[in-house]
């Protein structure tokens, strides 16, 4: 029988039934593991992959807890073994062991996940789709309402008859402070000497003109926006990051242009993405 083979059948559903019901921990008589163990075979089988790999590790911590309650004198239910208090004085003493420590770490998730799932709750975030990340990020439309809504603003602005006079300015306002500010929140809170009743007055008014242009402005949507418009100029990224100070949270913006990306770069770029200059400039350096 080859390997393979053999994994295989360790993960059978009946060869892993097997296995937990006949499991013991050494530190636990059988009179007291009889009285938990049925809750804990049902509790590991539901707690992952139904796998011997798994299954056995998540059994084993268990029987460690038991052998834990058993030594400090408290009573051996699963409600006990998964109970904080447990999961806390259980942790002092694998950290007590083996201080920075592995066991510590790996026996701390299967707890943390078995008492989630006792509990009935999610005890791992489902995995998002393909793009799902990318799709729920501010997209680069929002570059273009913002300067539809720039260009009516400074129409507004320039006409003291207009009823939206002082809303345009007030969105011109915070438009031009956020542009010079890394930090959207204080250039729209506490910008150019104002108290921060005023600039709250002019951030209030700058949402209402851009409602009326149908555009939702909020902070989020504003420092996106003026990350896109960054983005989009003519400088290698690294002159962009120097000089505008963006952050990796900036930078994923970019990863919303990727589905109008080709699915296969042209040659002259996989070039420069290998760091391989093009023919003329290799020819004008060895000139």
């Amino acid at each position: 029988m080859n390997a393979s083979t053999h994994a295989g059948d360790l993960d059978d559903p009946a060869e892993l039934q097997r296995f937990l019901t006949s499991y013991r921990p050494s530190a636990a008589s059988e009179s007291t593991w009889v009285l938990i163990a049925p809750a804990v075979v049902d509790l590991v089988t539901r707690a992952g992959p139904l796998t011997r790999l798994r299954v056995e590790k998540d059994i084993q911590c268990v029987g460690h807890v038991v052998a834990h309650l058993i030594s400090t004198g408290r009573p051996v239910t699963l409600e006990e073994v998964l109970d904080d208090r447990t999961l806390l004085s259980y942790d002092l003493v694998l950290q007590r062991r083996s201080p920075g420590g592995r066991t510590r770490e790996n026996q701390r998730g299967i707890l943390r996940r078995l008492q989630a799932v006792h509990r009935d709750l999610p005890w791992r975030q489902p995995r998002r789709a393909d793009g799902a990340r990318v799709a729920a990020m501010i997209q680069p439309a929002t570059l273009d309402a913002l300067r539809h809504t720039e260009a009516s603003a400074l129409r507004h602005a320039s006409d003291p008859t207009s009823t939206l006079h002082q809303e345009a300015a007030a969105f011109l306002t915070v438009l031009a402070q956020a542009r010079t500010e890394q930090d959207i929140t204080a250039a729209t809170t506490a910008a150019g000497g104002d108290t921060t009743t005023q600039a709250n007055a002019r951030w209030r008014a700058a949402r209402s003109f851009a409602a009326s242009r149908s555009m939702n402005l909020t902070k989020p949507v504003l420092a996106a926006a003026i990350t896109y418009e960054v983005l989009e100029q003519d400088e290698p990224v690294a002159v962009l990051i120097s000089n505008h100070g963006l952050t990796r949270r900036d930078l994923d913006l970019a990863l919303t242009r990727a589905q109008g990306l080709p699915l296969h770069p042209e040659p002259e770029n996989c070039r420069i993405l290998r760091g391989t200059l093009p023919a003329e400039a290799r020819d004008s350096r060895s000139s």
